[in-house]
């Protein structure tokens, strides 16, 4: 209990980085048209799947994200200062709720996304990478600058959400007829484009063909933890470098430092630590896979 009490104040220590207030400052003038925007889209989107199911559950679902980004938007309006004060905690929540909005929708049938796979498995990739959240994430807090220090702690917290919910996820897409065979392609492709730089311990994550779910699991673990999570930290990492190396004289220390920085993330450097960090993550999602399939099947021997 005593760690517990300890987390709260470490989670949210990112209040005290003295760069925030300007950061959601310039932020919120950039989310009020955001958030007027995808409250009129996701009413369009209610209205859709009202007249689709002749019925309420979808539809109402849907609709609470339209009133809670008319609440986001009437919050900068008229309480702007609480909404930059706390910007990263509502935009998080947001998000949040945005992720079991979709998941909810594609798994019940409101947004067949997997039927448009066409048996391609980069058109499936994409189609995963919607349905899980993971590129909404990744461009939405990308976009919209958020700091630093906040995102660190924040955006592996919001990816714990999908990740729970990838065995429904994909049993939905494996129940799309030819879904399969590309799912196997698009695992074998990218299994092998990031585990050569790093085949010492990709050697530990191999595992024998276990069939399409486990393809399904193993792609959406990566796309979640590499797209929703590291990438957008190096791009914002990136950004915040770019924004202090362009700082006045005043502070050339601080600029000079920050513009070493960013050569060296420069060029070639930058793509290639993408690369690696790409690799390790699949590498330690399939891992992952392999220790939660070792598990469970040790639990399912010790009940029978």
């Amino acid at each position: 209990m005593d760690k517990l009490r300890g987390l709260l104040p470490s989670l949210l220590s990112f209040y005290g980085d003295p760069s925030r207030r300007a950061v959601n400052e310039r932020g919120a003038t950039l989310d009020l048209g955001g958030w007027q925007l995808t409250a009129t889209l996701h009413a369009l989107l209610a209205v859709r799947l009202w007249h689709q199911e002749r019925g309420t559950g979808l539809a109402l679902f849907c609709l609470s994200y339209t009133v809670l980004a008319v609440g986001m938007a009437g919050l900068i309006r008229w309480r702007r200062s609480v909404y930059v004060k706390h910007r990263e905690l509502l935009t998080s929540a947001a998000n949040a709720h945005h992720t079991a909005m979709l998941l909810h929708l594609v798994l019940r049938g409101g947004l067949p996304l997997f039927s448009l796979h066409g048996g391609r498995p980069l058109r499936l990739l994409g189609l995963l990478a919607v349905a899980n959240s993971s590129v909404l994430t990744m461009i939405y807090f990308t976009h919209g600058r958020m700091s630093l220090p906040a995102m660190r702690r924040l955006l592996p917290l919001l990816a714990l959400q999908p990740l729970a919910r990838s065995m429904p996820l994909c049993r939905c897409l494996l129940r799309e007829e030819g879904a399969a065979a590309p799912m196997h392609a698009l695992y074998q492709a990218v299994a092998a484009a990031h585990e050569a730089p790093l085949l010492p311990v990709a050697s530990l994550a191999v595992v024998p063909d276990l069939g399409p779910l486990h393809a399904c699991l193993a792609v959406n673990a990566w796309l979640l933890l590499a797209v929703s999570v590291a990438l957008p930290l190096s791009l914002l990492r990136l950004m915040e470098q770019r924004t202090a190396a362009a700082r006045p004289p005043a502070q050339h220390a601080v600029a000079q430092r920050a513009a070493s920085q960013l050569k060296d993330m420069s060029g070639v450097a930058w793509p290639m630590r993408a690369f690696l960090g790409s690799s390790l993550v699949w590498c330690a999602a399939e891992l992952g896979l392999l220790a939660w399939q070792v598990v469970g099947q040790r639990a399912l021997r010790s009940t029978a």
